[in-house]
């Protein structure tokens, strides 16, 4: 039995692994889909006598996270290799701006280094330059000697970098530096960047290639998705067994306040408890599916923030279809799971919510 109930729990989480990733998915779905493959095992095989059982043992191990509504239990597979991956990533991430804030500092120290030795050569060729060529009594006339490269025992034309500045003679043996295109002095850099400035313009851009990367990735073609989804006007479910005592599990509110983010709703309760208001984390809700042409607002993915009609339900998939418009045209959305979609209020919205 231990045998077959270690091969169940593996072809169960290879199941929700494989066609459903880190999703949020009712528990029997992915048994049904287990249980299409003729070579399964089957439940009563194993150590646990009902769904129920082997769902809560695998919340237990910390293997998913499940969580039991109305609807039934729901799991959701926690990747282990993808949250080693993330937690390596950032380290490495971490560990590259420190090496970058060392060479920017390192590079600030060259700099100031190089600074201080032209300033200290410039003095002194200034003083150099400034000193008078004098003949004292009796001494022999002074011949200064233009030569070419060729010639024996004159000073040379140094060479020239035409990059950085030109070097010439003035015609009394001494040599003068300007800059390229310039007056004579020390070259002040012109347009020509700094290393830390080239470094941080890469920064910046990786930085944003990064980011346009991460949104294609949580939006891709299917729009874009958050982990905030609470909107004003909407009708959400309590699911929180403890709040009130209990009292209001199970209980309908309309969203007419969002705080701390738009992560912490305050509402409005309806039905037995209507008047009453209470104020609890999006966590601790879930969305309400109204009657086909009911007024619905789309909380995630294609469309996400759009009012619509929804058309009819897919209870199988636990989706449903709902239309919107979109740029003065009606646009079907066919697939739209619970949970991207909730009942809307449109009438308090427009009225009182304004």
């Amino acid at each position: 039995m231990e045998k077959f109930s270690q091969e169940f729990e593996e072809s169960y989480l290879e199941a929700l692994s494989r066609l459903h990733g880190t999703k949020r998915v009712p528990a029997n779905q992915v048994y049904q889909e287990l249980i299409c493959n003729k070579t399964h095992i089957h439940m009563n095989a194993t150590k646990w006598d009902s769904l129920t059982t082997f769902v809560k043992y695998l919340g237990k191990k910390g293997i998913c996270l499940v969580d039991e509504t109305e609807k039934g239990w729901f799991v959701q597979w926690i990747d282990r290799e993808y949250l080693l991956r993330r937690e390596e990533l950032e380290k490495a991430r971490k560990e590259e701006v420190e090496e970058e804030v060392r060479q920017q500092r390192l590079m600030a120290a060259r700099a100031a280094a190089a600074a201080a030795a032209a300033t200290g050569k410039g003095e002194e060729k200034g003083a150099e330059a400034s000193r008078e060529l004098k003949r004292g009594d009796g001494e022999s006339k002074i011949v200064i000697g233009v030569h070419g490269d060729s010639g024996g025992g004159g000073i040379k034309r140094a060479r020239v970098n035409v990059f950085e500045r030109e070097e010439e003679d003035d015609g009394l043996g001494m040599i003068k530096k300007k800059a390229v295109g310039g007056q004579g002095g020390l070259e002040k850099g012109g347009g020509k960047k700094s290393e830390m400035e080239k470094l941080m313009e890469q920064d910046a851009a990786r930085k944003a290639a990064e980011e346009r990367a991460r949104k294609k990735e949580e939006g891709g073609e299917e729009g874009e998705r958050t982990e905030q989804w609470l909107t004003r006007g909407i009708v959400v479910k309590i699911i929180n067994k403890r709040l009130g005592g209990g009292r209001f599990y199970k209980k309908k509110g309309r969203v007419e306040k969002l705080l701390e983010g738009g992560f912490v709703a305050e509402l409005c309760l309806l039905g037995d408890g209507e008047g009453g208001r209470v104020r609890i984390d999006q966590e601790e809700l879930e969305t309400v599916i109204p009657a086909p042409g009911g007024q619905v607002k789309v909380l995630n993915g294609r469309g996400r923030g759009k009012e619509g009609v929804l058309m009819g339900l897919d209870e199988e998939r636990y989706a449903c279809r709902v239309r919107l418009r979109e740029g003065g045209r009606e646009v079907v959305l066919e697939g739209v799971e619970y949970e991207d979609v909730c009942k809307f209020d449109r009438d308090w919205l427009l009225g009182e919510g304004r």
